[in-house]
């Protein structure tokens, strides 16, 4: 089972805004905004150009008092859910049981109670639902629809947890209908299970940026690469051929030679 909050980067908005992270209304200027793209692209301006294009609202992008902070939370997000593509696939392709998440919904009651509203769905604020706070905590006030959806997750990660299949058990709701079903991901459909009311699922969960950043982006930083660091590959793999396997190749046609002597 892998997941991810809808804002999970905006934890990481907390650290990297410091000098604004409990205000109600942080600001990223353009500048700003660009300097924190260049730290994710390990100093290659065509890498943070085309993160620029992809994370820009382009109908805002001339206005000088435009907002890039929530564009930076949707940037961290991606980086940290994009990092399971590759284990999710190689676990489908292998045949293996995977089950995939994005926890949507907003809860009533943050596990972060001093962080302003922006925050969104942050990270591990699905962990008071998969725990029950809400048959804990009595003392808080929970929407009418946070009971059902911490039921359907408390019997998900039980079943996953004891069977490695969240499906398993019988109504726990208390309301007559079907549970949802949570489908595995597979290809190439790559359904998530939205985790909020109702239980949707969704397709290939923010699959272009994934795309960016676990194809596009690699290969834009190897064509774009400081050259210097090709010349130095061939130059090794030229002195190697000149100074090893040129000269070893040589003294085994000689050994050959001598003895093999020609046909007359």
């Amino acid at each position: 089972m892998l997941g991810t909050t809808k804002d999970d980067g905006s934890l990481i908005a907390m650290f990297v805004f410091v000098d604004q992270g409990f205000t109600e209304d942080p600001q990223c200027s353009r500048e700003r905004w660009r300097r924190n793209v260049e730290r994710y692209s390990n100093g290659n301006d065509y890498v943070a150009d085309a993160i620029d294009l992809q994370y820009t609202d382009w109908s805002m992008a001339d206005d000088p008092d435009a907002n890039y902070f929530y564009d930076f939370i949707a940037m961290a997000t991606d980086t940290s859910m994009c990092g399971q593509e590759p284990m999710a696939k190689e676990w489908a392709n292998w045949g293996l049981d995977v089950y995939r998440y994005v926890f949507s919904y907003e809860p009533s009651n943050s596990i972060y109670p001093r962080v302003p509203s922006w925050k969104g769905v942050a990270h591990g604020d699905e962990m008071q639902f998969v725990f029950g706070n809400q048959f804990q905590f009595t003392n808080l006030t929970y929407r009418t629809e946070e009971i059902p959806l911490a039921l359907d997750m408390m019997r998900y990660y039980t079943n996953f947890a004891k069977t490695g299949d969240p499906n398993h058990g019988g109504d726990n709701d208390g309301v007559e209908d079907e549970e949802p079903f949570w489908p595995k991901f597979e290809l190439p459909d790559q359904i998530f299970k939205d985790q909020q009311p109702g239980m949707p699922d969704v397709n290939a969960y923010r699959a272009e940026y994934c795309a960016l950043w676990r194809r596009f982006l690699p290969r834009l930083s190897a064509f774009t690469g400081p050259l210097s660091n090709i010349m130095d590959d061939w130059q090794s793999e030229y002195d190697n051929w000149s100074n090893v396997w040129m000269p070893a190749w040589r003294d085994e046609f000689d050994e050959y030679q001598a003895s093999n002597p020609p046909c007359n």
